[in-house]
């Protein structure tokens, strides 16, 4: 889904063009398409449209002279809705490049769909309700920064067992994710911080 601020006077059957280009690139099967246009005299003005898909649905809506707009797809089958939402997202910038993309998520499907391993798992798994959703955000960028071969300065302060700095730390350093650690601490000690980084340690 797209949260989008910007697109100021967008019109509503270019966007459900585009829409039914997103569906056809994406390989989906629509079945039927809609757009309904309000004038402000009931509802405020702007547009809500619908690509009905054989497998479910794409649709937008928008506040044309604010720029509001939201997108999202989804599908019950195997039609990839990222492909659909891409298209749609590279068109509307190119259209609008002063428009702002305020938030784009993908949320697993169904309670059956497995999901991902690694912090994005773990966190998808147990984080959704909705004083967590800025930590599960922080992690799901974790997660890109290091499978993008970024590496972490890491600063740890008040006491720590070996067991704890082996389980939290031990797996990145060996996997090359950690640059540095600096800390303060009775138990981090030069023999804990050896017995972790191996070869790597440096006093």
């Amino acid at each position: 889904m797209l949260d989008c601020t910007g697109a100021v006077g967008i019109d509503g059957d270019w966007m459900l063009a585009l829409m039914e280009r997103a569906v056809d690139a994406s390989g989906a099967r629509r079945v039927h398409s809609h757009i309904e246009s309000f004038d402000g005299t009931v509802s405020p003005p702007g547009f809500a449209s619908v690509v009905l898909l054989d497998e479910s649905h794409v649709s937008a809506h928008c506040y044309s002279d604010t720029g509001l707009l939201a997108v999202d797809a989804f599908s019950c089958g195997n039609t990839d809705p990222a492909r659909i939402i891409e298209v749609i997202e590279s068109e509307i910038r190119e259209r609008f490049p002063e428009m702002e993309i305020n938030r784009r998520k993908r949320v697993e499907r169904f309670l059956t769909e497995q999901v991902n391993g690694g912090v994005r798992g773990f966190v998808d798994r147990h984080f959704h309700h909705f004083n967590a959703g800025a930590l599960r955000d922080c992690a799901q960028s974790l997660d890109k920064f290091l499978n993008q071969g970024g590496r972490l300065m890491v600063t740890l302060a008040g006491a720590m067992s070996t067991a704890e700095i082996g389980r939290s730390l031990a797996p990145l350093i060996r996997a090359g994710k950690i640059h540095a650690i600096t800390c303060t601490g009775a138990n981090l000690e030069e023999d804990v911080f050896n017995l972790v980084a191996h070869s790597k340690y440096q006093r």
